[in-house]
């Protein structure tokens, strides 16, 4: 039953009863007042005596179109309830008219799509996120890989510093392959010049 009449809501007094026979209670004949549930009364033999409340309550519907529409009024409405909300200082449900079953299928499609257009747009940056590490990972190792070759021709003309520095990089793949043969050889070239650095490596080494 309408309770209030607003801008495209109608607040309602949505209540449901059971029939109440003659001669025997039957629980299964639920009707509703008017509201949510449609449906009229029909005949029943033992005849209906009166309708016993199963429930009471207040609700809100919103997108719904009021024009013509009165207090004390019964209403047949389909909505889908949305949630509740605050109204004169007490939480009842909020429903929404405007939800027909075609609209949500609707929305359910249009939100599919938006997740995947999400997913989408994540894996590509992702990927580009995985590109930029790759091409900076590049980048470094090129410059290694330029010190490598620097480092051998100051190895080869006797540095020990260079030497040293050599043994290291072959050591740990750094601008080069792991060569741990040609890392104790240079490391050994080093050390062999007094190069304290070179020297406490291979003592490690051979830990």
């Amino acid at each position: 039953m309408v309770e209030g009449v607003y801008e495209n809501s109608v607040l309602l007094n949505w209540s449901q009863k059971k029939p109440i026979y003659g001669q025997r209670q039957r629980s299964d004949d639920l009707v509703s007042q008017g509201n949510f549930l449609g449906g009229v009364p029909i005949s029943h033999d033992p005849p209906i005596i009166g309708y016993e409340t199963v429930f009471s309550k207040e609700v809100l519907v919103v997108n719904y179109p009021t024009r013509g529409i009165a207090e004390g009024e019964k209403l047949d409405i389909y909505a889908v309830q949305v949630g509740t909300t605050n109204f004169s200082g007490k939480t009842i449900e909020l429903w929404d008219a405007g939800l027909t079953p075609e609209k949500i299928e609707q929305m359910k499609e249009e939100e599919a799509k938006a997740q995947a257009l999400e997913a989408k747009a994540q894996a590509l940056i992702e990927k580009q996120k995985a590109e930029a590490e790759k091409a900076a990972r590049a980048k470094v190792y090129a410059a290694q890989a330029r010190a490598v070759i620097l480092l051998q021709s100051q190895a080869t003309n006797g540095s020990a510093s260079a030497q040293c520095s050599l043994g290291l990089r072959y050591l740990n793949g750094q601008g080069c392959e792991t060569n741990r043969e040609q890392a104790i050889y240079w490391l050994t070239q080093a050390a062999n010049q007094g190069d304290q650095e070179a020297s406490n490596k291979l003592a490690s080494l051979q830990k």
